[in-house]
């Protein structure tokens, strides 16, 4: 409640249920422990939609239905954002549920993280799934040089799009590691990391993205 008065919100709360059923916010700003953020999240995207958000539990269920337009099944790109809550079990309890859905879908994951030592963790609890680490210009120097690297087993960069060039990305492959970046949506920038040979690139829209590399 101190909050939304702080930074003059219309309306601040304690019950998210008479928030979201009044239907008259465009904005709902979380500001609850982190523990609670996943299901606050859902519940207001959620709200007055026709469909539901589904959670990663209900992706990996239907995962034998879904596959791309080439007919290659999804890869998931899993981000661990513990950020604030390290040390929370929340790496032990993304590797159990991957394993409760089985091999095929272990297949389809890569992990991800702005964190090294979160990355670290899951190398250690589920080695044979690739890993990589998040970063970008703001971070501190030794975050974006990736300096601790050496410590985290990994076999992806994930890069934000102006941190890379074709020689960056050329560095990494002579490094045995390949190139995912983000957040990647204007097509003139599709269109760069394409001519910088990247292997994977992340955005909001795939249907730009469908429509450029067509």
């Amino acid at each position: 409640m101190h909050l939304g008065g702080k930074f003059g919100f219309s309306q601040a709360t304690t019950d998210i249920s008479a928030l979201l059923a009044d239907g008259a916010a465009d904005i709902v700003v979380i500001a609850t422990r982190h523990d609670s953020h996943a299901d606050y999240v859902l519940r207001a995207l959620n709200a007055g939609q026709d469909e539901r958000v589904p959670t990663l539990d209900e992706l990996f269920e239907e995962q034998g239905q879904l596959s791309g337009p080439s007919g290659k099944p999804f890869l998931f790109n899993v981000e661990v954002t513990n950020y604030t809550t390290r040390n929370d079990g929340l790496e032990e309890a993304v590797v159990d549920m991957i394993r409760r859905h089985g091999p095929n879908i272990a297949e389809q994951v890569l992990f991800s993280s702005f964190n090294p030592w979160s990355v670290r963790k899951l190398s250690q609890l589920a080695p044979q799934i690739p890993r990589a680490i998040l970063y970008d210009p703001s971070m501190p120097i030794f975050m974006r040089r990736v300096w601790l690297a050496p410590l985290v087993p990994h076999q992806f960069r994930h890069p934000e799009k102006n941190m890379v060039d074709e020689t960056y990305v050329q560095k990494l492959a002579e490094q045995k590691l390949r190139t995912n970046v983000w957040t990647v949506n204007n097509p003139d920038d599709i269109a760069r990391m394409v001519r910088c040979r990247v292997n994977g690139i992340i955005g909001d829209s795939p249907q730009t993205m469908r429509q450029k590399l067509a």
